[in-house]
C-alpha cells in the first residue's frame, strides 16, 4: 500500500532537464551525421540529409510537446487510473503488430507507420507500478504472489518473441520487470529462477541455436571468422573497426569513414560506433558518464517521490534507458551479441524518439511531487 500520503507540488528537477536536453542534442548531432553516410540514388545528397534533418525535427517537435504535456497536463492520478486501459489497448495493438505488422530484418515491428513495442514499455511500467502501489507487501513477499506479478509481461513477451519475433525487446521488458520486483520486496527466490531461466535459455541459444539468432551468437563468439558481407560478424567487426579508428580525440564531426556503406545500421542500432569513430574514447567516456549522471538523477527523483506509485514510475523510466543505452554500447563492442536493441535519443527511429522524450516528461511530472 502506499505510506507516503503527504506531498506538495514545487517545480520540476532542472538538473535532470538540463541533463536531458544535452544528450537529445548530441544525440540529434551524432544521428545527422551518421545518416549522412546512406547512399542516395537519384537523389542529391544535401537535399536527402536537408530532409531527414527535418523530419527527425518533427519528431523531436512532437517528442517535447508529449514531454510537456506529460509533465504539466496531468496529474500523477491520471496515470494510476489509466493504466490498466493503456496496458490492454497496447496489447491489442501487439497482436494485430503481429498479424498484420511490417517485416524489417526478420522481425515484425511496425505497424500503421510506428513501432507499437517501444509505447509498450511504457504501458508496462505504468501498469507495474499500479499494481505494487496496491497490493499489500507481505502479498508481494510470497512466492505466489510475487509470480502473480509476470501475468502483465509474460503476455507481452510471448507476443513480441513468437508473434512479431523481436528478442530484443523481450529482453527490455523482461528486465525493467524484474528490475521493478526487485526492488519493490518482491520475493528473491522468484528474481533468482527467472534470472536462471535466462541463463539457461541463453546457453540453449549458444548450443543448439539455429537461423539468425544463432548466427549472431557464433558472431559475437568468433567476429572476425565470418567477416564478409554477408556473414553474421559483418557488423560487429565494422563496429570494432570503426571504434578503434576513432582514438583518443576521434576523426572530427561528420568524418566517420564506416558510415559509409560499410557499416550496417550507423544511424540506429550502431550509431555509438559512429559517435566512437568521430569523436573518440575520451568523449565516448564522457558520454557514458553522462548518462550515468542522468540515470542516477533519475534514481534520485524515484527515490524522493511521495508515494510507491510514482516511485515505480520514475524507477522503472530511469531502468528502461539504463537497460538499453547498457545494452546497446555493450553490444557494439561486441561485449554482448547483437539483438537490435537502439540507443534512447541517439538512434533514428522516430517512435523511439519520440517515446524517449516523452518519457523525460513523466520522469520531471514526478519530480514535481516530494514529500512534506
Amino acid at each position: 500500500m502506499n505510506t507516503k500520503k503527504q506531498y506538495r507540488v514545487g517545480g520540476i528537477d532542472i538538473p535532470y532537464l538540463i541533463i536531458s536536453i544535452l544528450i537529445i542534442a548530441i544525440g540529434f548531432l551524432t544521428m545527422i551525421s551518421a545518416y549522412s553516410g546512406k547512399s542516395f540514388e537519384g537523389m542529391d545528397y544535401r537535399e536527402a540529409v536537408f530532409k531527414f534533418a527535418l523530419r527527425q525535427i518533427g519528431y523531436l517537435g512532437f517528442g517535447v510537446a508529449c514531454a510537456v504535456a506529460a509533465c504539466r497536463l496531468f496529474h500523477w492520478s491520471f496515470y494510476q487510473k489509466i493504466a490498466v486501459p493503456f496496458y490492454g489497448v497496447m496489447l491489442v495493438l501487439m497482436v494485430l503488430t503481429a498479424i498484420f505488422g511490417k517485416e524489417i530484418y526478420g522481425a515484425k515491428r511496425w505497424f500503421l507507420g510506428i513501432q507499437p513495442s517501444e509505447i509498450v514499455k511504457i504501458s508496462l511500467i505504468f501498469v507495474m507500478a499500479k499494481y505494487i502501489a496496491e497490493w499489500p507487501k507481505k502479498q508481494r513477499m510470497t512466492f505466489l504472489g510475487s509470480l502473480q506479478m509476470l501475468i502483465f509481461v509474460v503476455p507481452m513477451a510471448i507476443i513480441a518473441v513468437l508473434g512479431q519475433r523481436h528478442l530484443s525487446v523481450t529482453i527490455i521488458f523482461l528486465m525493467i520487470t524484474a528490475l521493478m520486483l526487485l526492488v519493490s520486496g518482491v520475493n528473491r527466490w522468484l528474481i533468482v529462477a527467472g534470472g536462471g531461466a535466462g541463463v539457461l535459455g541463453v546457453i540453449c541459444i549458444i548450443l543448439f541455436g539455429a537461423g539468425f539468432r544463432g548466427d549472431r551468437i557464433q558472431g559475437w563468439l568468433h567476429p572476425f571468422s565470418a567477416a564478409n558481407k554477408t556473414g553474421a560478424s559483418w557488423q560487429v567487426v565494422q563496429s570494432l573497426y570503426a571504434i578503434a579508428s576513432g582514438g583518443l580525440f576521434g576523426r572530427g564531426y561528420t568524418q566517420s569513414r564506416e558510415k559509409y556503406a560499410w557499416l550496417p545500421m550507423a544511424d540506429n542500432d550502431y550509431i555509438f560506433s559512429v559517435f566512437a569513430e568521430e569523436f573518440g574514447y575520451v568523449a565516448c567516456v564522457l558520454m557514458i558518464i553522462l548518462f550515468g549522471v542522468f540515470i542516477w538523477r533519475g534514481i534520485v527523483i524515484a527515490s524522493r517521490a511521495p508515494n510507491v506509485f510514482l516511485t515505480m514510475v520514475a524507477f522503472g523510466i530511469t531502468m528502461m534507458f539504463a537497460v538499453q543505452i547498457l545494452l546497446n554500447i555493450c553490444i557494439v563492442c561486441n561485449v554482448l551479441p547483437s539483438t537490435g536493441i537502439q540507443l534512447p535519443f541517439f538512434s533514428s527511429g522516430g517512435t523511439s524518439l519520440i517515446v524517449s522524450v516523452a518519457s523525460v516528461g513523466l520522469v520531471l511530472n514526478v519530480s514535481k511531487y516530494r514529500t512534506k
